[in-house]
């Protein structure tokens, strides 16, 4: 698939250190509440989107805003990114993925699991490849993903979902690591269920009720997008709500 490139904006808060967030999936649902928090607190966003059409209803999310919101097109499952200007970045928030289900693994798809691995870690590798070294060579950022309750404990269901989500925690551990010396910093949230509209599709109201919601999510991560966090590196941090 072709990227396009696009001139994009840097901010400068009053402490005078610039903040654009290059963030995958705005357009969601968790993207959606996270963005506007990492919007109104001042940051800028490079926000990766698969087309022109989805820019477009991106943009429409973000009424007001979306003069401080660039865009790269690309596809999170294929592309490498080349092209992406990573050289003014102060972080990354990785919120895109997918779940596919299957109760056991003899009922899951014999593709599953690459189709998990493309969906909820192969965008997060390729593009930790980019941002890594630009922070480390800004002297200093921070990243955020977000990884699943399945990753940590296994409840014998939906394996190939759990096993993405895995490797995408221990890719951010390993970031964090990297960029230690370099004071960039690299944690990784861990929902149960979040509370969004196709969640709420299938669950009952009991279940809702002990959920995590985007909301609570997002005030974690604009806490680690900022300098309140300095000293929170390569931490898994569990949000499971009540479950």
């Amino acid at each position: 698939m072709d990227v396009e490139q696009v001139n994009w904006f840097t901010f400068a808060s009053m402490d005078g250190k610039e903040h654009t967030i290059l963030i995958t999936g705005l357009s969601g649902a968790l993207g959606k509440v996270v963005g506007g928090r990492l919007l109104n607190e001042g940051h800028r966003l490079l926000a990766i989107v698969r087309n022109e059409s989805s820019e477009n209803r991106t943009k429409a999310d973000f009424p007001g805003m979306e003069n401080r919101i660039s865009f790269f097109r690309a596809d999170l499952t294929t592309d490498t990114f080349e092209g992406l200007s990573t050289e003014d970045l102060s972080g990354f928030v990785h919120l895109a993925g997918g779940f596919d289900a299957a109760p056991t693994f003899a009922e899951a798809p014999a593709d599953q699991l690459e189709k998990q691995f493309l969906l909820n870690t192969r965008s997060a590798f390729q593009l930790l490849r980019l941002v890594l070294p630009a922070l480390k060579k800004r002297g200093g950022g921070s990243i955020v993903t977000i990884s699943a309750k399945a990753a940590l404990q296994p409840d014998g269901s939906n394996a190939a979902y759990a096993a993405s989500k895995a490797a995408l925690l221990n890719l951010t551990l390993q970031a964090a690591r990297e960029g230690r010396k370099e004071n960039v910093r690299a944690n990784v949230i861990v929902p149960g269920v979040i509370d969004t509209p196709a969640n709420r599709s299938w669950g009952s109201a009991d279940q809702i009720a002990k959920w995590t919601t985007p909301e609570d999510i997002a005030s974690c991560i604009c806490w680690l997008m900022s300098d309140a966090s300095a000293g929170v590196n390569g931490t898994v941090i569990p949000m499971y709500g009540q479950l």
